[in-house]
């Protein structure tokens, strides 16, 4: 399979493992500088730092569905919340980062 990704640099956030070492491994199998992390907090700089630029960035979302919208508590629907609201983080500050062609 040839993605086209080769040489580029790309971030790749997860809280689950196994889908970040998957997803790590399929990128840089095809060439791609991958770093691969589970919190963004800091990530974005740390890899500009490093690598000089970013071209991408996959920011994976692992809401547990244990239940039923109709279901859910509080908790869990403030959970589900803050997981989509980490991901949009994680596209923003890439955007910026990758500047006006991001």
């Amino acid at each position: 399979m040839d993605l086209g990704i080769e040489g580029r640099v790309i971030l790749v956030v997860s809280a689950n493992e196994a889908d970040l070492a998957a997803c790590g491994d399929l990128l840089a199998a095809e060439g791609a500088i991958c770093v691969c992390v589970d919190h963004l907090e800091g990530a974005v700089d740390t890899v500009i730092a490093e690598h000089g630029r970013l071209d991408a960035v996959i920011a994976h979302l692992s809401i547990r569905r244990s239940s039923t919208l109709l279901d859910a508590d509080l908790e869990q629907l403030e959970e589900a919340f803050s997981e989509v609201e980490a991901v949009a983080g994680a596209y923003r500050a890439a955007a910026r980062a990758m500047g006006p062609h991001g």
